[in-house]
């Protein structure tokens, strides 16, 4: 599946009113190890790709200022690395 795909299926799933993201985030964090590090992965690109977001509006500015304040606290390590896949 290309890269594309992924990010629309999520995007997808994602698109509704009622999201219970604690649910959500508790279900993920209890998958398979390996998945657990790949979805990581995912969030950590996620918030650093939001972080370097250059146009913001009043949509998306509390979350592109959450994933400033998130960045600005992780090493260095933690920006340029990923979780190994093991």
């Amino acid at each position: 599946m290309e890269q594309e795909q992924i990010a629309r299926k999520i995007s997808d799933a994602i698109n509704t009113f009622g999201l219970r993201e604690k649910q959500i985030a508790k279900l993920l964090a209890n998958e398979h190890p390996t998945l657990q590090q790949n979805f990581m992965n995912i969030a950590t690109a996620f918030i650093i790709e939001m972080s370097r977001k250059i146009y913001v509006d009043g949509r998306n500015q509390a979350s592109v200022d959450k994933a400033k304040r998130i960045v600005a606290g992780m090493e260095y390590e933690d920006i340029e690395g990923q979780c190994p896949f093991i």
